[in-house]
């Protein structure tokens, strides 16, 4: 990180002395923004870290939803507490992936009726 944002730099300044020379002078500079700028660079990185991530878990649960019917089967069925009749358990292994999508859209959109 020292390499990508140095924190203290030297220079060379050149003035004019009174009689017209030029006069070199070392002078060492603390660049505070880039300190600064290191911890936001570092931060940024484990938080891509963290949304690569959560993004891969999100994609593998996805294609998880897609291709095995049982998860699918299992999603729909869950929100009933006192179990599942035997149509509802036919519905639910009949349908195909964009009645299941359908089926998850108006349930996310409804309200729950509790008996």
């Amino acid at each position: 990180m020292i390499e990508i944002f140095p924190p203290v730099t030297k220079f060379i300044f050149h003035t004019y002395d009174p009689s017209g020379t030029i006069q070199q002078h070392d002078a060492f500079c603390v660049l505070v923004l880039n300190i600064l700028n290191e911890k936001i660079y570092i931060f940024s990185w484990f938080w891509l870290i963290i949304l690569a991530i959560f993004f891969t878990i999100a994609l593998l649960y996805s294609f998880a939803v897609v291709s095995l019917k049982r998860i699918r089967v299992i999603i729909l069925i869950r929100p009933f507490r006192y179990g599942v009749s035997n149509g509802m358990a036919a519905l639910a292994n009949k349908i195909q992936i964009g009645d299941f999508l359908l089926l998850c859209l108006i349930a996310q959109n409804s309200n729950v009726i509790c008996s």
